[in-house]
């Protein structure tokens, strides 16, 4: 929960000062990483543009809706006091895996 109060702030002072952490993996290469542009990509989702956010990451739109299925269904485990955490299988983070570093070679050919 933290970190999304963090990630709130991050953005919101991006958005009025225009100023990001820079990504030190485009500094050091010159070539996009996986996480390149997804502060873009939820500024524009945050503001209704969805097209504008697909072309900045469009690895979000993949894995977003991942990870909002499994944090919600934790978050109703523990509201009903079940206390069980989903576990994701490890095979589904392997293929999360490939299609991340697979999106991050792609973006960068084409």
């Amino acid at each position: 929960m933290l970190l999304f109060f963090l990630g709130v702030i991050y953005i919101v002072i991006n958005e009025k000062t225009e100023y990001g952490i820079p990504c030190i993996f485009h500094e050091l290469t010159g070539f996009l990483c996986p996480g390149c542009g997804i502060t873009r990509c939820i500024i524009s989702i945050l503001h209704g543009n969805l097209y504008e956010a697909f072309r900045y990451n469009a690895f979000v739109f993949i894995g977003l809706p991942f990870f909002i299925f499994i944090y919600i269904n934790n978050l109703f485990n523990l509201l009903t006091n079940k206390g069980k955490k989903i576990v994701v299988p490890e095979k589904v983070l392997i293929i999360l895996v490939i299609v991340l570093i697979a999106f991050g070679i792609v973006r960068n050919i084409i």
